[in-house]
């Protein structure tokens, strides 16, 4: 029995070395950390994980802002008087419909605090459509992509942003549960 036993300290031994920890060990005992170094370890692990998972909710909630317009933010641009103009003026004006076609903004994005002020100017104000068109027909502005391609290239770069974030945490995450894992083990062994 001893001799499974120390064997499985050998292993555990191993183990708590694979994630950078050193153990010195006399007559068969561990000398090196010490009990209260461990639980010391441990806390750090566990205060750390905790953080990890707060950051982790975050992140998700980020992600799925980024992941898809919710049936509530549909409904709500259904019922805003401003979107039902955007509708109107787009089959009855010529002058905006071809603003419109040309500019294409993010009408899909009204609600958006980062873009909806500028799908609002867009509906109400003919001088801000002018000023747009005018800037899009220049020689710099006709080689630029349109308004909502930049802003589906912004929704894009964030949503992998966050992916690699997520990514990040959720393998720091893993790294944190295998070495509270270890420092458990070895931590019978003190």
């Amino acid at each position: 029995m001893n001799i499974n036993l120390k064997e499985s300290l050998e292993e555990v031994i191993k183990e708590y070395s694979s994630i950078g920890g050193v153990v010195r060990v006399s007559d068969g005992k561990i000398v090196y950390p010490t009990k209260e170094r461990l639980v010391s370890q441990l806390e750090t692990v566990e205060k750390k994980l905790s953080e990890l998972r707060s950051q982790l909710r975050e992140l998700k909630k980020k992600q799925k802002e980024y992941s898809y317009d919710s049936v509530l933010s549909k409904l709500s641009r259904g019922i805003n008087p401003l979107y039902w103009k955007h509708l109107i003026s787009l089959f009855t004006d010529e002058e905006y419909r071809s603003a419109f076609e040309k500019i294409r903004p993010p009408v899909e994005r009204f609600n958006d605090p980062r873009w909806g002020s500028m799908v609002k100017m867009f509906i109400i104000s003919k001088e801000y459509r002018e000023r747009l068109l005018e800037a899009k027909e220049s020689p710099i502005g006709k080689n630029r992509p349109t308004i909502k391609e930049n802003v589906m290239k912004s929704l894009e770069y964030g949503w992998e942003l966050i992916n690699q974030r997520i990514a990040k945490v959720e393998k720091e995450m893993n790294e944190l549960e295998k070495k509270r894992k270890v420092l458990k083990k070895l931590l019978a062994f003190v």
